[in-house]
């Protein structure tokens, strides 16, 4: 699979990042929540240094974030027979997935 905008990959360089930073820390543990936040803030903060240019380029483009989250979908109970998902032949993955709750787009 190719990574590009709005790909699954799109933060794989950064999960690298921190996987590697991990390894050189040595351990996965942090003593508290604050401590893995500043652990993060620092990968970010040095990654968006490296790439300064073209943030400060695409600074003046960007736009205030709502005031509220918004929402983009509906979130709606979809329910089917197993058999009717799989054309007859019956899974537990199959079973567990026609109970699941499944967003729906918008209308």
């Amino acid at each position: 699979m190719r990574c590009g905008a709005q790909s699954p990959c799109d933060n794989r360089h950064l999960k690298n990042a921190i996987r590697d930073a991990l390894l050189m820390r040595g351990t996965r543990d942090f003593g508290d929540l604050v401590s893995y936040r500043a652990f993060i803030d620092e990968i970010v903060s040095r990654r968006n240094a490296a790439h300064g240019k073209r943030i400060d380029a695409e600074r003046p483009h960007l736009q205030a974030l709502p005031d509220r989250r918004t929402t983009d979908f509906e979130e709606v109970i979809v329910t089917a027979a197993a058999d009717e998902l799989t054309a007859g032949k019956r899974t537990s993955a199959d079973r567990r997935r026609s109970k699941q709750v499944k967003p729906s787009a918008p209308g």
